[in-house]
């Protein structure tokens, strides 16, 4: 359980330090608003998801392209909707939507994980000192002796 614990851990720092690379490149990427061109459709046993297709025009007046890398159940925007896109300056062609769960969303929600994980290891391996926090004297409480089957307690 221990080791559970130190991973846990070790994962939400890793999903910690991705967030502030993505805060990073976010702030020092441009903002601009594109218009949705398609929203791609799969379809499986599972049912239908969609992505979404943008362009927008960067500062140096060309057109790119923005392609979703995930697929939903319901993209939240409708082809001809206006979306704001961030983007590199030096780079247009590395972008992205500028909202927090398109930016943030999976990062996020890994670290939320990890930490309940790790919250989960550490009152499952200190339980005595929870409850003892929780309720004082707990256990200093209990008169083992009076309990029901206590005699056969006394024989081992």
């Amino acid at each position: 359980m221990k080791i559970t614990l130190i991973i846990s851990i070790l994962i939400a720092i890793i999903n910690m330090i991705a967030f502030f690379n993505t805060y990073r490149k976010i702030s020092r990427s441009k903002v601009c608003w594109g218009v949705v061109t398609d929203l791609p459709v799969s379809s499986d046993s599972d049912g239908t998801t969609y992505g979404v297709t943008a362009e927008f025009r960067a500062d140096n007046k060309k057109k790119y392209t923005y392609n979703s890398s995930w697929k939903t159940s319901n993209p939240g925007y409708r082809v001809g909707d206006r979306i704001r896109l961030y983007y590199n300056p030096d780079n247009p062609a590395i972008n992205g939507i500028m909202s927090f769960m398109g930016a943030y969303g999976f990062v996020f929600i890994l670290i939320c994980i990890s930490l309940l994980v790790a919250a989960m290891m550490y009152i499952s391996l200190n339980s005595y000192q929870v409850i003892e926090w929780i309720h004082p004297n707990h256990f200093q409480q209990l008169d083992v002796e009076s309990m029901p089957g206590s005699n056969n307690l006394q024989r081992l």
